[in-house]
């Protein structure tokens, strides 16, 4: 439950750093040239957030993915198997260890 709503408001803080009425607040302005000015804005800094931890999450993934490949090829007796299933989809993957514990 604590975690809902801990998401649920880390949620709502983005939506409406993004979209709310405060989103494009500079919060720091820098002119080289008076004619000239460049801001940061709050929903800049908030999507560059979002877009750290969206891909922090899916490099992850990828990590997470190799090592239980790799562990499953590990864990089958067949080094045959075990070259096929580092290539293999995740699909395949699943269908060959299935396999070989059926084979057994």
């Amino acid at each position: 439950v604590l975690s809902n709503i801990l998401l649920g408001a880390v949620a709502a803080g983005t939506t409406w750093g993004l979209y709310g009425p405060l989103s494009s607040m500079p919060l720091v302005t820098i002119s080289i040239v008076p004619s000239e000015g460049y801001s940061l804005t709050l929903a800049t800094v908030i999507g560059a957030v979002l877009a750290g931890v969206g891909g922090a999450r899916v490099v992850t993934s990828e990590v997470d993915k190799r090592v239980l490949r790799a562990a499953v090829a590990e864990a089958i007796n067949d080094p045959t198997a075990a070259a096929t299933l580092l290539r293999a989809s995740p699909q395949e993957t699943l269908d060959l260890a299935k396999r070989q514990r059926s084979d057994k």
